[in-house]
C-alpha cells in the first residue's frame, strides 16, 4: 500500500511565490528546448529515501522499453527528492544517442536557466576526457559558453561531468551539476545506456535570489474585489466572483466594504460594491481606488467594462 508523505515543508507566502516563479521558468525552458514533463511514482514504504530524480527517469525508461525508440528521449521534472527535508529538485535528462553537440546544448541550457534568474557571476567547471575536449569546446564556443577545467575527477568512466557555481566575493555555491549519468549507478554503466543531464535544487537558487535581490517579483495583484454585507448580497457576490474568474479576472469576494481595509489587505484598484437596492435594476457600483471615482454599471456590461479598464 502506498504511503503518503508524513511530513511536509510549508513555505511562507513570499518564498512560495518565488518557488512558483522558478517553476514557471523551468517549465518554459523545458518547452523551448523540447523536454517532456515527467512524473515519478508516489512514495511508498519500500522507498523512504530518494537520492536523485534522474535515476527514476532512467529506471522508468528501461521498464517501458523506451530504449527501443530511435529518437533520443528528453525529460524534465520538478519534484521532492528527500523525504525528511522535502527538498524540491528540478532536472533535465536526455536518454538515447547523442554527441558532443547535444552535451554542449545541455550545458548551455543550464547556464541560460540561471541567467534567466539574473545570476551573472557564474563559473562553469567541466571535466572532459581528452578525446572529447576539442569537439565539446568547439560547440560550447558556438553557444558562447566559457568554462574552466575541473581539477577534481568525479567520473570513473568515459564521459563529461560539469558543475555550475555561483561566485560572490569569497562565497562559492554549486547550483547545478550534471554530465554523463552512467557515473550515478554501475547498473546503467553495465547496460551501456547513454544518458546526459543536469539537476539542482530550488532552495539553493532561491537563497541566492533572496540574497542578491537581482530580480523583483511583481506585487501580487487582484483585478477586482467584490464586496457584500447582507446574505442576499453574499449570494450575488458568489455569482459575480465566479463569472469574473471564468472570464480570466483575478478576484476575491469579501464581507467588508471599507476602502482602507481593502487597500491594506488586497492589492487591487477596482472594487465592486453590491447593494440590494440596485438589484432590481441589475446595476453595480464600481469604485476606482486610485481616483476615488464611482461608476454605476449594468450587470450585462460588467465584463466589457472591466476589459476596457484593466
Amino acid at each position: 500500500m502506498e504511503k503518503r508523505l508524513e511530513t511536509m515543508r510549508f513555505v511562507g507566502k513570499e518564498e512560495g511565490r518565488w518557488y512558483d516563479y522558478m517553476g514557471r521558468i523551468f517549465s518554459s525552458f523545458a518547452e523551448i528546448y523540447n523536454y517532456d514533463y515527467t512524473i515519478s511514482p508516489l512514495w511508498n514504504e519500500k522507498e523512504p529515501f530518494r537520492q536523485n530524480g534522474m535515476l527514476y527517469r532512467i529506471q522508468g525508461y528501461l521498464e517501458q522499453h523506451l530504449n527501443e525508440e530511435v529518437i533520443p528521449q528528453k525529460m524534465f521534472y520538478m519534484e521532492p527528492v528527500y523525504l525528511k527535508q522535502q527538498e524540491q529538485e528540478f532536472g533535465y535528462l536526455t536518454i538515447g544517442k547523442f554527441d558532443e553537440m547535444e552535451m554542449a546544448i545541455s550545458i548551455s541550457l543550464a547556464v541560460r536557466i540561471l541567467e534567466a534568474f539574473g545570476l551573472r557571476d557564474l563559473v562553469v567547471l567541466i571535466q572532459v576526457k581528452p578525446m572529447q575536449e576539442e569537439v565539446l569546446s568547439h560547440y560550447l564556443d558556438c553557444l558562447d559558453i566559457s568554462y574552466q577545467k575541473r581539477e577534481v575527477q568525479v567520473l570513473n568512466c568515459d564521459g563529461v561531468a560539469f558543475q555550475i557555481l555561483y561566485q560572490k566575493e569569497k562565497n562559492i555555491t554549486p547550483l547545478i551539476q550534471g554530465g554523463n549519468l552512467s557515473h550515478l549507478s554501475h547498473e546503467f554503466k553495465e547496460l551501456s545506456l547513454q544518458a546526459f543531464g543536469f539537476w539542482g535544487s530550488f532552495s539553493s537558487i532561491y537563497d541566492w535570489l533572496k540574497e542578491e535581490k537581482s530580480q523583483q517579483l511583481d506585487p501580487k495583484m487582484l483585478d477586482v474585489v467584490v464586496t457584500y454585507e447582507t446574505e442576499l448580497e453574499k449570494e450575488k457576490a458568489l455569482y459575480y466572483t465566479q463569472e469574473l474568474r471564468l472570464n480570466g479576472f483575478k478576484t476575491e469576494c469579501i464581507f467588508r466594504n471599507q476602502k482602507n481595509f481593502i487597500r491594506e489587505n488586497y492589492n487591487t484598484r477596482y472594487v465592486i460594491s453590491l447593494k440590494e437596492s440596485l438589484f432590481e435594476t441589475n446595476e453595480l457600483i464600481i469604485t476606482d481606488l486610485e481616483t476615488n471615482e464611482k461608476e454605476t454599471v449594468k450587470e450585462m456590461d460588467l465584463i466589457d467594462h472591466l476589459d476596457l479598464n484593466i
